[in-house]
């Protein structure tokens, strides 16, 4: 809104406009000046008519130079405008090139985790294991050493099931292997393990095949949205719903929180909420975010169909 706004009739795209409409006029008053003179009724002599067609060509040639200075700011205007979409194009590819950088990263740390540390843990357990069976066929296995290796049994069990749980965080291996709603079943019920928020999931996808990139903004958005169920809502019950039509493939999570003050919480679910709309405005998506307070926080992403459709392969 301009309400209370001041605006400068010499200024901007409406000052250039405006003074030629006044120009035009001025030049159509003293043309009708001039014209009347010529008439027998009009009492001009030839100084004045002089003087009426001067002011004529002086008007007409600030007209003209009204219409080119619009001309000309309006075509610099547009250019301007075609460098910042050019910005935002280049910007939106470098965000998208970010994204599978970090997702490859994930995929190797993630990788790592699991043949390197999940390895030597597992070998770990099974060179203990062998030490008790030793120590037991030589009958000098007591009580307390017995003890000792029960508890550090348990404790490798636990650092393998941490570093799996962070591997799958990182990357779940499911997600590439099994697909996308396996890798959604798995995400939902990690998160209901965790925090004790149930969740109401729909997933009718048909015989829709996602291709990578759209598996992972689909998968990410959906931890996103769950995170922020988590850390911001103070819900207790989550709907998930991911349904594919012919045309579009909606992705919806509500929850029963507070709804429009969790997003005055602090800057990094802003952040995550960005993310999303670069994950989805990178399939040609959109988001749609309604929150009301004491009634719930809603995001709904619309993906098309075949922006997010596997392509056959022709080999």
């Amino acid at each position: 809104m301009n309400r209370g706004r001041h605006v400068d009739p010499a200024s901007g795209t409406f000052g250039p406009a405006a003074l030629a409409v006044l120009g035009a006029a001025a030049v159509l008053a003293l043309w009708w000046g001039f014209v009347r003179s010529l008439s027998a009724d009009c009492a001009f002599d030839a100084r004045e008519r002089a003087l009426l067609l001067a002011g004529c060509a002086m008007n007409a040639l600030l007209l003209a130079c009204l219409v080119f200075v619009t001309s000309a700011r309006a075509a610099h205007e547009r250019r301007l405008a075609a460098r910042v979409e050019r910005s935002r194009e280049e910007l939106r590819g470098l965000s998208v090139n970010l994204q599978r950088v970090h997702e490859r990263e994930k995929s190797r740390v993630a990788r790592e985790l699991h043949e390197n540390l999940g390895q030597a843990l597992s070998a770990l357990k099974m060179d203990l294991a062998v030490l008790e069976t030793e120590f037991t066929a030589r009958a000098v296995l007591s009580h307390d050493v017995a003890t000792q290796t029960e508890r550090m049994r348990r404790l490798i069990d636990d650092t393998i099931a941490s570093l799996r749980r962070i591997a799958a965080h990182q990357r779940p291996a499911m997600l590439d292997d099994l697909g996308l709603l396996a890798a959604i079943e798995w995400l939902v019920d990690d998160f209901m393990q965790r925090y004790g928020i149930d969740v109401e999931r729909n997933l009718e996808t048909g015989d829709l095949t996602f291709s990578a990139d759209a598996a992972t903004a689909a998968f990410r958005i959906i931890e996103e949205a769950l995170s922020n169920v988590a850390l911001h809502a103070d819900a207790t019950r989550v709907r998930l719903s991911l349904v594919a039509d012919r045309q579009n493939c909606v992705l919806r999570v509500a929850d029963n929180g507070i709804g429009a003050r969790a997003l005055s919480a602090p800057t990094g679910q802003a952040f995550g909420l960005i993310g999303v709309r670069e994950r989805a405005g990178s399939l040609g998506g959109r988001v749609q975010i309604d929150a009301v307070p004491e009634n719930g926080f809603v995001l709904t992403v619309v993906l098309p169909r075949e922006s997010v459709r596997q392509k056959e392969s022709h080999s």
